[in-house]
């Protein structure tokens, strides 16, 4: 976007955000500029100030690091897009979407920001802003990075809602510019396509690594953390359960029992209630091994900063190990791998 084809409200905003003495985040919609806006915000800190810390908060359409993460990136002079800012810390989410995932979302931030350890960064969030859990979501992350400027973009007042809410909170300078006319509202496909892009060029090239899964945590599991169940036990366990369920795995630890199984028995059922009183146990917590499959995984660092995305792709039991297809060459960095929301194929496309 030209100075010409810019809205005066935006260069005033601009003007005021740019010599902000704290964060600066940056909420709206779908295709109301909000990335727009960052790379112009970021480009007039840059020519002031040198270079800026940029925190991408869109898991869907991510412009720094992978999607499904939260990232930091630094943004140089002469730099026109925020694609272009080299990547600092990404910390996995393991969704596309914000829904329901705030808490997710506000750890990965808080771990970014930590990491980055910067007074004056520039926080673009996603289009998640229309609906009640999405306000609660948005004041969650304010509270978060405790900026001193927020600018909310709309296109006709639709999100009045969430500018009273931003509008209580105490030290917080709110902006709400009119957007401009020319703006290019991208269709769902478009986002669609060029979100598997980013996880082709997040996955590849690729190979198969193999992780016990008792020695690396995969999170949030208790898968390895038990202790394996005698060789009788697992066999009744298995026979309550037939014919309709198959048993993969079975672990406990105190009076807690871990079922890896084909399909979630009933809570109620008569071969539940036998395996706790055979088992001597008082609660069992099922894993489904086909929800694993193809799984979105985070392998971590032992300071929880993302190494690489991979995909689950094997489960072997017997031996207890975990196959995740990755960009990573060795395991030994990794401290931790952290299962995501959604399953990908190897080309990067999603799994519905």
């Amino acid at each position: 976007m030209t100075s010409d084809e810019m809205p005066a409200e935006w260069k005033e905003v601009l003007a005021k955000t740019s010599a902000a003495a704290g964060h600066v985040l940056i909420v709206g919609p779908v295709d109301c500029g909000k990335t727009t806006f960052t790379t112009l915000l970021a480009a007039r800190r840059t020519s002031l100030n040198g270079s800026v810390v940029i925190i991408d908060a869109d898991l869907g359409q991510s412009e720094i690091g992978p999607p499904a993460c939260i990232s930091a990136g630094i943004f140089d002079h002469g730099m026109s897009t925020m694609s272009q800012a080299s990547v600092l810390y990404s910390s996995f989410v393991g969704a596309v979407s914000p829904a329901a995932v705030t808490a997710s979302m506000v750890k990965a931030l808080l771990q970014v920001l930590n990491a980055v350890s910067g007074p004056r960064c520039i926080l673009d969030t996603g289009g998640y802003a229309l609906r009640s859990e999405a306000w609660q979501q948005i004041m969650c992350l304010a509270a978060a990075i405790r900026p001193t400027d927020i600018v909310l973009l709309q296109r006709a007042n639709e999100a009045a809602p969430l500018e009273r809410m931003l509008r209580l909170l105490p030290n917080v300078a709110v902006h709400a510019p009119l957007l401009p006319n020319n703006l290019q509202v991208k269709s769902r496909e478009y986002r669609s396509q060029r979100r598997r892009m980013r996880f082709s060029a997040a996955l590849n090239p690729s190979s198969l690594l193999e992780f016990d899964f008792a020695a690396t945590p995969l999170v949030p599991t208790w898968l390895g953390t038990g202790n394996a169940v005698p060789s009788h036990l697992y066999a009744y366990i298995k026979q309550a359960l037939a014919p309709s369920i198959r048993l993969y795995h079975a672990e406990y630890w105190g009076n807690q029992l871990g079922l890896l199984v084909s399909a979630e028995p009933l809570a109620k059922s008569p071969a539940l209630q036998s395996i706790r009183s055979a088992t001597k146990t008082t609660e069992v917590h099922c894993i489904l091994a086909p929800m694993l499959k193809n799984k979105l995984v985070g392998l971590v660092s032992h300071n929880q900063s993302l190494l690489a995305l991979g995909i689950l792709e094997k489960l072997d039991c017997k031996r207890g190990v975990l196959g995740i297809r990755t960009t990573l060459r060795t395991t030994q960095s990794v401290g931790a791998i952290h299962l995501g929301h959604i399953s990908l194929h190897a080309d990067g496309s999603e799994i519905k």
